[in-house]
């Protein structure tokens, strides 16, 4: 831009998007942090816990991160995905009428709205992501993306002085700050950006 620095900037400055465009660089079509950028599509050998690649979210993009599983997650992955909102399952402590929590409606969704397993504390429609497709982007991931991915913390730091470059998955929300969140800003928690700033080549 006229100051000299590129899309880097804006990723912390989202508000001055447009704001110091020239002749040659407009933030806007350049920058991921200001809608710009380019997606980048993620591999199409990794498939979700059903076996559906990311050709399945620009059908349904209201089921992004629903199946997401180790080696794929949809968010980081998908173009389709990008942007879709957080969701993480709020069943902490309580359980269905059979004993079972959130996890189990990830391989029966069908069951979430049928009520048959809700009880006075565990309501599968509004606890569980698997069940929320509008919302859903589960933020448990248990490996590193597959593709790359900036982390976009910044020089944020969560209440340990730890940036995401040295976050561990079983980290990721643990230490949050009002600042830092990780699982916005870290890669390895599910944030951070897969989109690539072309201002670079």
């Amino acid at each position: 831009d006229w100051f000299g620095v590129g899309c880097f900037y804006y990723d912390a400055y989202p508000d001055y998007c447009g704001d110091y465009d020239d002749n040659d660089f407009t933030a806007e079509e350049l920058c991921c942090a200001c809608g710009g950028g380019a997606c980048v599509q993620g591999t199409l050998s990794a498939t979700d816990a059903v076996g559906d690649d990311c050709s399945y979210y620009e059908l349904y993009p209201h089921q992004c991160g629903v199946w997401d599983d180790y080696d794929f997650t949809a968010s980081l992955m998908c173009c389709a995905c990008r942007g879709i909102v957080r969701c993480d399952d709020t069943d902490i402590g309580v359980y269905d009428t059979f004993g079972d929590g959130c996890e189990w409606y990830n391989s029966y969704s069908e069951e979430c709205f049928s009520a048959t397993w809700d009880d006075e504390d565990f309501t599968a429609a509004n606890l569980c992501c698997a069940c929320l497709a509008a919302t859903a982007q589960t933020t448990e991931t248990t490996s590193t993306p597959a593709l790359p991915c900036t982390d976009l913390d910044y020089g944020e730091l969560d209440m340990f002085n730890t940036s995401c470059s040295s976050y561990e998955v079983h980290q990721c929300g643990n230490f949050d700050t009002a600042t830092f969140k990780a699982r916005n800003l870290c890669c390895v928690c599910g944030g951070g950006s897969v989109c690539r700033d072309l201002d670079v080549l």
